[in-house]
């Protein structure tokens, strides 16, 4: 039986990935680098410290501060108004109706999250937060899932971990976690993890596991 649904937010729950890709541009664009967004995308699902030096490889390494500092001004403005993946509030709604309890687990810093969740109006969902400041080391590594665990006091086999990205997934299943995937930007996994098309399918996956928890 599924006590606790565990997501990640940045292209799970908010649709903010490519608002970050957009940002990236134009702040290299700023900088005097002709990169575009696309250029980004092997960036997406990557935690803080791999991002940097990913950056340094794209850029003078003197001028990150400067290029994040203007990304997320970029990305700042937009997340005043978050924009929601499809389905996410009729999907938290249907869950919480489930009486599964609901938590976050995401390499975003707490401060990000906490903003974004209260300016999208789904804060009161979420029982627990685990955030970069939280854990030693971001996905692909399990911390921040083995935590959230244990903080919520679940079975291994009474929680379902909701990922976008392979990372995310990856970080799942190294916790020994059962996890879906709703692919964003990134690709279908190759582990065997279920996908779904997207958020409003999950309240049905959820029923069929509690009805099947075995097949």
């Amino acid at each position: 039986m599924i006590k606790a649904v565990i997501y990640d937010l940045d292209g799970t729950l908010i649709d903010s990935e490519r608002e970050y890709l957009k940002a990236n541009a134009q702040a290299a664009q700023a900088l005097g680098y002709p990169y575009q967004p696309a250029d980004f995308l092997p960036l997406v699902g990557v935690d803080e410290r791999a991002y940097h030096q990913a950056l340094a490889a794209m850029m003078n390494e003197t001028e990150i501060p400067e290029f994040t500092r203007l990304s997320q001004k970029i990305v700042a403005m937009v997340m005043q108004r978050p924009p929601l993946m499809r389905d996410t509030k009729a999907t938290l709604e249907a869950v919480a109706e489930r009486h599964v309890v609901q938590a976050i687990v995401s390499s975003n810093h707490r401060s990000y999250v906490q903003q974004v969740l209260a300016a999208a109006q789904i804060a009161d969902f979420f029982a627990a937060i685990i955030a970069f400041e939280d854990v030693p080391a971001a996905k692909p590594d399990p911390a921040g899932y083995l935590r959230m665990q244990a903080l919520l006091h679940v079975n291994r086999d009474e929680v379902l971990v909701v990922e976008d990205s392979q990372v995310g997934v990856t970080a799942a299943q190294n916790a020994h976690l059962p996890v879906v995937q709703i692919p964003d930007l990134d690709g279908v996994n190759t582990t065997g993890a279920p996908v779904l098309k997207h958020l409003g399918e999950l309240p049905a996956f959820i029923d069929r596991r509690n009805e099947h928890p075995f097949a």
